[in-house]
């Protein structure tokens, strides 16, 4: 008899991920959703919309469909929830950012006014490594000049949650308090 493998399923599988937060209806998924941008973008959610939440694949392998959540608030900020099982490298990096101007780009229509129709954008990837050179749970990118000024009316704001920095966190776990030790 030949006994198939049983895969696990966690959260950062990206059907796993989306079914869990990409309904704007249920309750409990936007109370998650909500919790997850307020906390770590600092976003005031007072409603959200999530816009894509079309889940189609026949397993949770199948790649064929956006497996990311981008939410719009009341004020039209938008908000784009990923997880990323793949490895940091500059492809990623460079895809990241690419995906961010185009999340700009896709507000902008001919005429448009570019101060009351385009809204900021925040970046929330979830991804399942680490920067070795940045050793933090979360990293918040702005645009910024040489002197470490942000730049005025910045429109993108990219933040990186490391998952496995969180192993990390709940190793150095000391009787119910959080020690967090040097590198």
């Amino acid at each position: 008899m030949i006994m198939k493998r049983k895969k696990i399923v966690d959260f950062k599988n990206d059907v796993l991920f989306k079914y869990t937060l990409r309904d704007d209806q249920d309750p409990d998924s936007i109370y998650l959703l909500k919790l997850i941008i307020e906390n770590i973008a600092g976003i005031d959610c007072h409603s959200l919309k999530v816009l894509n939440p079309d889940l189609n694949p026949q397993h949770v392998e199948d790649k064929d469909m956006i497996l990311d959540i981008r939410v719009t608030n009341e004020d039209g900020e938008i908000c784009d929830v990923e997880m990323q099982n793949s490895s940091l490298d500059q492809e990623q990096y460079q895809r990241f950012q690419i995906y961010g101007a185009r999340l700009l780009v896709e507000q902008q229509k001919r005429g448009d006014d570019y101060v009351t129709n385009i809204h900021h954008v925040f970046q929330l990837i979830f991804i399942d490594d680490l920067d070795k050179d940045n050793l933090v749970l979360i990293d918040r990118y702005i645009s910024q000049n040489e002197s470490g000024n942000q730049e005025k009316h910045n429109l993108i704001t990219r933040i990186y949650i490391y998952l496995p920095y969180i192993n990390i966190l709940k190793k150095e776990n000391v009787n119910g308090k959080i020690k967090i030790t040097s590198w």
